[in-house]
């Protein structure tokens, strides 16, 4: 590693800006005092490489939308070690215009037994509470992943969070029976709404059905933490 020479702050802002050194793209004198060839070589390198950085991070941070930029935060926020995906039913990213989009949710932890997550859907407050965000590049909104959607009181089941991905719409088995009630009542898929006006959307996800360990696993009424997603993009067409 090249180490810089110990100099008043000032040489160094000719350093590390290329146009204090014009002479790092063969033009100008060299200005500073403390100027060697082997100094030369080492600041017009370092000028290139951090200017090269710094146009990079002003591209990403211009290109990053109003959208993009909630979402990160939003996901910046899930609980230590809390993932979730969503994914569309076949992978698909086309829809016609008012047809509901079928997803699923997959929740993961990095860590065992410190969260756990409601599953049954349709009997408690959590299960109804999901959130769409959706933009179409101009306006951004939220709203209900189910319009009209309530929930009769009250039944209550919970999963424990791993590495292994936890599945709502969740099913222990594929046919109701005295250990999996959740196949009783709930559905092959959750669906969220898409504007009817064909363009390109996109979505995330949040939900509050997710809960630490100081948590009751039988919660009626009650929300847990808020949980994001990944983005999509889908199409209406």
């Amino acid at each position: 590693m090249t180490r810089l020479p110990s100099l008043p702050v000032l040489d160094y802002v000719y350093w590390l800006v290329p146009w204090g050194y014009p002479s790092c793209f063969g033009r100008g004198s060299k200005t500073s005092p403390h100027y060697t060839p082997h100094v030369m070589k080492s600041t017009c390198l370092l000028s290139k490489v951090l200017g090269i950085a710094l146009t990079t991070l002003l591209f990403v941070a211009c290109s990053l939308t109003e959208f993009g930029r909630l979402h990160n935060q939003a996901v910046r926020d899930n609980p230590t070690g809390i993932e979730l995906e969503i994914r569309t039913h076949g992978g698909r990213r086309h829809f016609s215009p008012g047809e509901p989009v079928e997803f699923e949710e997959l929740y993961t932890s990095k860590f065992s037994d410190l969260w756990h997550a409601e599953i049954l859907d349709g009997w408690n407050e959590v299960s109804v509470s999901d959130v769409v965000h959706i933009t179409d590049g101009n306006t951004i909104w939220s709203q209900p992943r189910e319009p009209r959607m309530g929930f009769i009181c009250c039944n209550s089941r919970h999963v424990w969070l791993s590495l292994d991905p936890v599945r709502v719409p969740y099913k222990l088995f594929g046919s109701p029976s005295r250990v999996s009630p959740e196949a009783y009542v709930n559905p092959e898929w959750h669906t969220l709404h898409l504007p009817s006006k064909p363009g390109n959307y996109e979505i995330y996800v949040t939900t509050v059905r997710v809960f630490g360990r100081g948590y009751s696993t039988t919660t009626y009424l009650g929300r847990g933490v808020p949980v994001s997603s990944n983005a999509l993009t889908l199409e209406v067409k």
